[in-house]
């Protein structure tokens, strides 16, 4: 708990030092690591393009953190967010919190178009908790990840979305076509052990490193 804890001071501590009005009003393009933390501030799909627009002039971002839970965004701003991380070129570190934003299979769709064209992406960490993607929507987030062709580490946060266990099997054999991904972090919601354990013996056999979670 203690660690928790710590990790949303740090959290906190990065959006008072670059909150969205200093991100929007900044001119400078010299950054190359950004931190945006706006659990529950709700800034809405407006908020959201604000935000979009503002990340298209950061052009030097190579790692960029956006911890956007439930901030009512909804599938128009992650698709607007989407859009932007296509200009990030440079970007090789991307860690994106969309939890419990009312997202569904349009918004995830969108954003695993874009990702692939972020092509310097080496670590991706997405947490899609208590959004409604269902089976169609991590499918399609599973095709766009295997695109990104020098990824080698991927976190996943995929809990209460509607996803059921052939979904999460259907993802793996996606993800067996990326070519340097060797380690993987998944957090799903099962009723059943048994398929979290098929899962991984998928990536076991070709030597990858999984950590499967369960709740």
């Amino acid at each position: 708990m203690g660690n928790i804890l710590q990790e949303k001071e740090k959290m906190v501590e990065h959006n008072k030092e670059l909150n969205l009005e200093d991100l929007i009003n900044s001119q400078l393009k010299s950054e190359n690591e950004i931190t945006l933390y706006t659990y529950c501030n709700k800034i809405g799909s407006d908020g959201s393009k604000i935000l979009a627009e503002a990340l298209m002039s950061k052009n030097n971002i190579s790692t960029l953190k956006l911890f956007l839970m439930n901030s009512n965004i909804g599938n128009t701003g992650l698709i607007s967010l989407a859009y932007a991380l296509v200009k990030c070129t440079n970007l090789s570190n991307l860690t994106i919190d969309i939890s419990f934003n009312s997202i569904g299979i349009l918004g995830v769709s969108e954003l695993a178009q874009k990702l692939p064209d972020c092509q310097n992406i080496t670590t991706l960490r997405i947490n899609i908790d208590g959004n409604s993607i269902q089976n169609e929507g991590v499918l399609a987030l599973g095709q766009g990840i295997v695109k990104c062709k020098f990824l080698s580490y991927l976190a996943l946060g995929i809990r209460d979305c509607l996803i059921l266990p052939s979904g999460l099997i259907n993802f793996s054999i996606a993800l067996n076509n990326c070519p340097k991904l060797s380690q993987i972090k998944i957090l799903y919601f099962s009723p059943s052990q048994q398929y979290f354990v098929s899962f991984r013996q998928k990536f076991i056999k070709i030597k990858r490193v999984v950590e499967c979670y369960v709740n």
